[in-house]
């Protein structure tokens, strides 16, 4: 599933916090030349939905998206211009 660096789960955590009842969802926006293009938003589990763990954070993925969550690694980072959290593959390497 899913990894989460420790920078992103302490930034996680108390975005978490700050919005009770609220997960962290794994999204498809689209498909591109690479493949599915993936994107995250805070949201409220639908009727039936169940959370997975992810580096003990509990996070929302839909069925169809799973297999390509799978192998993905959530991170903060902190560059010039901003900083936020990037969803990329474990091999750290996109199209």
């Amino acid at each position: 599933m899913i990894k989460i660096t420790e920078s992103a789960k302490e930034k996680l955590q108390g975005t978490l916090e700050r919005n009770p009842g609220k997960y962290l969802r794994i999204i498809m926006k689209g498909i591109g030349w690479g493949g599915p293009k993936l994107g995250m938003a805070l949201d409220e589990p639908k009727e039936n939905e169940q959370t997975v763990q992810a580096d003990g954070i509990e996070i929302l993925v839909a069925d169809d998206v799973r297999p390509f969550a799978s192998g993905q690694v959530l991170d903060w980072v902190s560059v010039f211009g901003g900083e936020g959290f990037v969803l990329q593959p474990e091999s750290g390497s996109s199209c």
